[in-house]
């Protein structure tokens, strides 16, 4: 399914090749996302775009302007170790994020099946769908 005149997605309009061939639409499950507090707002979703980031060189467009979540079964330390990294230090909690098919677009990072690109329908509010938020120690 590629972006279209009728599907409007969070953020900043994608590129005519986004969301990327081999993306699927969302279907009943639970993504996590690291979050900086034990309560969630809509700018704890936004893409690295959004946010006003400067892009990586190794990142594609399309990717970048993706939330970037994780299947629910990622072990906690793998989520813990991502946050010794600069950029994502000051997140401490993990948040529950219920999905289904009104959600958007998904496409697992092909490095790491675990790590997903969410991109969202703009209808879509991820903060009133979080379901738990739990301390990542």
């Amino acid at each position: 399914m590629k972006a279209s005149a009728q599907v409007k997605y969070k953020g900043h309009p994608l590129p005519a090749s986004c969301p990327p061939q081999g993306a699927s639409i969302t279907s009943n499950s639970t993504y996590l996302r690291l979050v900086p507090a034990s309560k969630v707002t809509a700018d704890d979703f936004k893409s690295g775009d959004a946010l006003g980031r400067k892009k990586p060189s190794h990142v594609d467009e399309c990717t970048w302007k993706a939330c970037s979540v994780f299947v629910d079964t990622t072990p906690r330390h793998k989520l813990a170790d991502l946050t010794k990294l600069p950029n994502l230090n000051h997140m401490k909690f993990v948040a529950h994020l219920s999905v289904d098919k009104s959600a958007g677009m998904v496409k697992p990072h092909a490095r790491d099946p675990e790590h997903i690109s969410f991109w969202m329908y703009a209808s879509y509010e991820p903060e009133k769908a979080v379901i738990k938020i739990e301390p990542l120690s």
